[in-house]
């Protein structure tokens, strides 16, 4: 007697939309070799034919980075494959935990797959944002498994060491979890044993991060690349839209906040990209992201992703001209 087999069909949509972010990857990320990808691309040459010392001095000397994940991946993946298949199967894996954690939010599997496939900030992440992309993918499925504390705390803590800039997401996120715990302490005498776990690793990792930080801060201010006029005003329209749209306002108003005060740290776009992904957090629940907030961004950062692309086949520069 054959038993039937239970398959999900959001697993099957996520595979099906990631494996064409691979194949599109593979096709676009060859072209990009000007810019920042100067530089990863000697690291990814150079540092796989290093011992692990050495390999490390060099990748903290060209890349003036001290994420030890990025780093492993590349010193004990580079001479396997090439650059461009490692990147795009890890591609593959963000496209895959982004297109999850959109439908457990609530979102149309549609809606998913717009932003997945044209959302101008993951196309950073796919094609640029080499380090924090695996930062994302780790806190992407963190929010998936979210359910399951111990898991997305791990997650989480992996994220963070993975690239300091998400202590903007997951210390605000600690925070909302830290309150409804002690709510719930207080209201009940009762506090999850997770919660003694969650503390201890967060802040352990942040203890490791601490160099990191500095450095960023140091990178940041020497740049100016402080947030703008221009990006306050679209950081506070993301602000309001999330109002608009999220079930619990003081959630967003503790999110934000957290997003605002870390920008003295990193730089305005670093902040607006999480910003925004915070804003699809609070929003694509509403009518399964078929409202005017979701629509009239995807629409907006689709165009700006073609943008992108466009230069990047052209010219070998995501950015080429932007900075002149």
């Amino acid at each position: 007697m054959s038993k039937s087999i239970y398959v999900d069909k959001a697993n099957v949509y996520a595979l099906a939309v990631a494996s064409i972010v691979f194949v599109l990857s593979m096709i676009v990320s060859p072209f990009y070799i000007y810019g920042d990808q100067e530089f990863y691309r000697l690291v990814y040459d150079v540092i796989p034919n290093l011992n692990f010392g050495d390999a490390f001095y060099f990748y903290q000397r060209t890349l003036s980075s001290n994420e030890v994940i990025h780093f492993s991946l590349v010193y004990f993946l580079g001479g396997v494959m090439s650059k461009e298949v490692m990147m795009s199967a890890l591609n593959f894996l963000l496209a895959f935990a982004s297109f999850r954690l959109l439908v457990n939010l609530g979102a149309y599997k549609s809606i998913a797959l717009l932003i997945v496939l044209t959302n101008f900030y993951l196309w950073i992440l796919y094609m640029h944002a080499e380090r924090l992309k695996v930062a994302c993918i780790l806190m992407f499925f963190a929010w998936v498994v979210f359910d399951k504390r111990f898991r997305f705390i791990v997650l989480s803590a992996l994220g963070l060491l993975a690239h300091v800039s998400t202590i903007i997401i997951f210390s605000s996120t600690l925070l909302i979890y830290a309150r409804d715990e002690l709510k719930q302490f207080f209201t009940g005498l009762r506090l999850n044993k997770v919660f003694f776990i969650a503390l201890p690793l967060m802040a352990g990792a942040v203890v490791i991060s601490i160099a990191q930080l500095y450095d960023k801060f140091l990178a940041y201010t020497d740049d100016a690349d402080m947030m703008t006029g221009g990006q306050a005003l679209r950081m506070l329209i993301f602000f309001g839209m999330s109002l608009l749209y999220a079930k619990k306002k003081s959630d967003v108003v503790i999110v934000y906040a957290f997003l605002m005060s870390m920008v003295i740290l990193f730089s305005g776009d670093r902040v607006n990209m999480f910003g925004y992904l915070v804003f699809l957090f609070f929003s694509v629940h509403y009518r399964g992201g078929f409202n005017v907030g979701v629509l009239l961004t995807s629409l907006y950062f689709m165009t700006t992703t073609f943008g992108m692309v466009e230069r990047i086949i052209e010219y070998g520069n995501a950015f080429h001209g932007l900075h002149d």
